[in-house]
């Protein structure tokens, strides 16, 4: 059988598919990356969203102030009514730190290890920081207050290399 196509004719013909299939992989990646943006959207807004949006819309700072009134009136009677719950060195320890925290300051876990018979135990605080700032102010506050003998922060979470990230390491008696 023979071609029944000259060769310039079968070469634009070529051309005309292979540029057809080139616009529908560009179209079906530009609708995939689209669909996972609108998927992920909330998941942003949700991760982006701060504090300071309470700050501007006077009902949510009046909401906010009605339930820190309504925690603390739980702690209340929770101090009241429990004494055999009283905090431990360590629980001590952990809300001393978390106390301290900055208003920048987000704390996502926190480790604890017992020092072995005299030896001074460890709390590992890691989180995020709005701002190098933040950082370097709760380093202060931790080893100014509280039950701690050292306060370790990494130099690369105060000079900013670790985009707000950082591990607190606290050492004493607790």
């Amino acid at each position: 059988m023979a071609n029944l196509l000259p060769v310039p004719v079968a070469k634009q013909n070529m051309f005309d598919h292979e540029a057809r299939f080139a616009a529908l992989g560009a179209t079906a990646l530009l609708v995939f990356g689209l669909v996972a943006i609108i998927v992920m959207m909330p998941s942003y807004v949700a991760v982006s969203s701060t504090d300071s949006a309470t700050s501007t819309d006077p009902a949510l700072a009046e909401q906010a102030k009605q339930d820190e009134a309504a925690i603390a009136r739980a702690q209340a009677l929770i101090e009241q009514f429990s004494p055999a719950a009283a905090p431990s060195a360590k629980g001590a320890a952990i809300a001393a730190a978390l106390v301290l925290r900055p208003r920048g300051i987000r704390i996502q876990s926190v480790t604890y290890s017992a020092g072995m018979s005299g030896q001074a135990s460890t709390l590992q605080l890691s989180g995020t920081a709005e701002a190098n700032q933040e950082i370097e102010a709760y380093r202060r506050l931790l080893a100014a207050a509280g039950p701690f003998t050292s306060v370790n922060i990494p130099v690369t979470a105060l000079v900013g290399t670790t985009r707000g990230e950082f591990t607190v390491t606290l050492t004493g008696t607790f």
